[in-house]
């Protein structure tokens, strides 16, 4: 049984998904999912908080991920301009996706940057449920989350089967469930955070292993 687990992200600015992944024989399961509440919005060094306490925060909380799980590989969708998207978005999510290249360049974990174009049309060539319809499958669950588990498939799991609709609307109710205990967690950190005056500014993970 070959086993290896795998990170991939959907970057952006408002909405920046994470995905960690175990693959045993190439059938995914999925370990940790989370939106990020640490993106970096602006670049200036007078935003608040300033730019270097952004990069700061958003480095450490990646690291504890990459630190955590340990993957042996990591795939992130690049972030191109797209017609009304602002130049200042671009710039922010490219920065973010930068620092999470250099971290993993820092532990020797390869990592892949694919085109949104790439992994979607091969999505919809290969599933006979198209994206959008998958999107809609499960309530409440954010279909940048999906992207980013989706994106870690994309060059593991090419053609294998697993793109059928039952196999994937399974999968996205899986994914619901780890990122409503990600959503929990984060919760309860918050509420931890305001009682002890003293771990406010300090972050790491949800979900994460112990």
């Amino acid at each position: 049984m070959s086993t290896k687990l795998i990170m991939s992200a959907d970057p952006g600015k408002e909405n920046f998904s994470i995905a960690v992944q175990k693959l045993e024989d190439e059938l995914p399961s999925i370990l940790y999912v989370e939106l990020l509440d640490c993106t970096i919005t602006e670049l200036r060094e007078n935003a608040n908080p300033p730019f270097i306490e952004q990069m700061r925060k958003f480095s450490s909380y990646i690291s504890g991920i990459l630190d955590s799980y340990k993957p042996v590989e990591v795939t992130m969708e690049r972030f191109q301009m797209r017609f009304r998207t602002p130049g200042a978005t671009a710039e922010v999510v490219n920065v973010m996706i930068g620092i999470a290249c250099l971290l993993c360049l820092q532990r020797d974990i390869p990592v892949k940057l694919v085109i949104a174009g790439e992994w979607k049309n091969h999505f919809n060539r290969y599933s006979d449920i198209p994206l959008n319809d998958l999107y809609k499958s499960v309530k409440r669950l954010p279909p940048h989350v999906i992207d980013s588990a989706m994106i870690g498939l994309y060059y593991s799991m090419k053609n294998n089967g697993f793109y059928n609709k039952e196999k994937l609307i399974s999968y996205c109710e899986e994914l619901k469930v780890k990122y409503d205990e990600s959503v929990k967690e984060k919760r309860l950190q918050r509420t931890s955070s305001d009682e002890l005056p003293e771990s406010k500014g300090k972050s790491k993970p949800s979900s994460a292993k112990k």
